[in-house]
């Protein structure tokens, strides 16, 4: 249950910031080793990519929001642990001395890790754990493709009366996709495609909120939707074929309850805690 609607995008959300080219991210000899598990890698490999150009953005950051709290994500892909997110939110942390928030984390395996448009779209992540009320938060991941992830986790923070102002990954695919927030010309493109006139001669969202409120998807709020998601979307062009690709991504796709997870008190199980702690050297 949600304690309050989440808002939608707001127009000056910043693009994403990212640390390293993407090539040279998937090309590192310690990703495949930071990715599945192996959390010296992920040190290794946040040190060896992370420029002193950076650390003056990171700085820059923690000018702008002071009081804000950094989290990482925490996935589980399908061969272990993917520690990135973690470290790098760790290495910022130490950068700047914001505090990384560890409560938060995913609560299911979505394997988003290599797979196609249809799964990112339709297997959706969720998120348990504590929101501070209030609170800035800068969302921090390995990589962002068409921004699921963090979307979800946007929307978690938000509709438990968090704000999320900021986003940095390591890397991402494709110069596009660092605009993560919805824009207003793609809205009205979604409004001309999936919105029906009114009699005032507005468009009636409700059939398109529907279609995303049976496929988990942002409370079924249109507006909370990614750039790139909406994209996607407009491309499909009906709901109809959007059904038809969700039951075949979840058909295909490989989704689960992680057996790590979060109480509903807000306290981590004890095999969650394990390894987290992480010491930059």
């Amino acid at each position: 249950m949600k304690d309050n609607p989440s808002k939608p995008w707001p127009n000056d959300f910043p693009k994403v910031t990212t640390v390293t080219d993407y090539k040279k991210m998937k090309q590192h000899s310690d990703y495949d080793a930071a990715k599945t598990g192996d959390n010296e890698a992920a040190i290794r490999l946040i040190h060896s990519l992370v420029s002193v150009e950076k650390n003056s953005i990171f700085s820059a950051l923690a000018k702008k929001y002071p009081n804000a709290l950094l989290v990482g994500i925490h996935a589980e892909e399908d061969a272990g642990k993917n520690k990135i997110p973690q470290v790098l939110a760790e290495y910022i942390g130490k950068i700047t001395g914001l505090e990384v928030d560890e409560k938060i984390l995913q609560s299911n395996i979505v394997s988003h890790t290599g797979a196609g448009q249809n799964v990112r779209l339709f297997i959706r992540p969720e998120f348990d754990g504590n929101v501070q009320s209030g609170r800035d938060y800068i969302v921090v991941d390995d990589m962002v493709t068409m921004g699921s992830t963090l979307g979800e986790l946007r929307y978690y923070i938000e509709s438990h009366s968090g704000n999320v102002v900021d986003v940095v990954t390591l890397s991402t695919q494709h110069e596009n996709n660092k605009t993560i927030a919805l824009a207003e010309e793609t809205k009205l493109v979604l409004a001309d495609i999936f919105g029906v006139k009114s009699i005032n001669n507005q468009r009636d969202m409700s059939a398109l909120n529907n279609f995303l409120k049976e496929s988990d998807m942002y409370g079924g709020n249109y507006e909370n939707l990614t750039e790139s998601e909406a994209r996607a979307l407009i491309h499909i062009k009906t709901l109809d074929e959007a059904r038809n690709r969700r039951s075949a991504a979840r058909q295909t796709g490989n989704v689960g309850v992680c057996e790590k997870t979060i109480r509903r008190d807000g306290n981590q199980k004890n095999s969650i805690k394990e390894n987290q702690n992480v010491v930059l050297r």
